[in-house]
């Protein structure tokens, strides 16, 4: 009986080790459905790919000074910190960096240094 659990447990072995060649994903960093992002998908960008992009559509916002908004990409999710002027100023730079294509979320920290242009006093 012994004997047949061990063969049984070899060809476990050898058949789990056949899967792993020939399986389409093998060579890829897939695992239980998951994919792991050390190599980037076809046609998805990259975080320092985005983070580029961030940056120009901050320069090319026209009337609004931008120099003091920081950039923060991980796994496709934008966090913008620093500080803008107003509440509009904040409103538009976060709607701008949601039009990027590759963008899944926007946090959008920035401080505002104006409180009073929230609105009617």
């Amino acid at each position: 009986m012994l004997k047949n659990i061990n063969s049984i447990v070899e060809s476990m072995l050898d058949s789990n080790n056949t899967d792993d060649k020939e399986h389409p994903h093998a060579k890829d960093n897939y695992y239980a459905g998951y994919f792991f992002s050390n190599s980037s998908l076809p046609g998805r960008k990259t975080d320092e790919e985005l983070r580029s992009l961030v940056a120009a559509k901050l320069k090319s916002i026209s009337h609004i000074d931008t120099s003091k908004v920081v950039i923060n990409v991980v796994d496709q999710v934008v966090s913008i910190t620093g500080s803008v002027q107003t509440y509009e100023h904040k409103r538009r730079i976060g709607e701008e960096i949601w039009k990027i294509e590759g963008v899944v979320k926007v946090v959008n920290e920035l401080h505002v240094t104006e409180p009073s242009t929230a609105g009617p006093i």
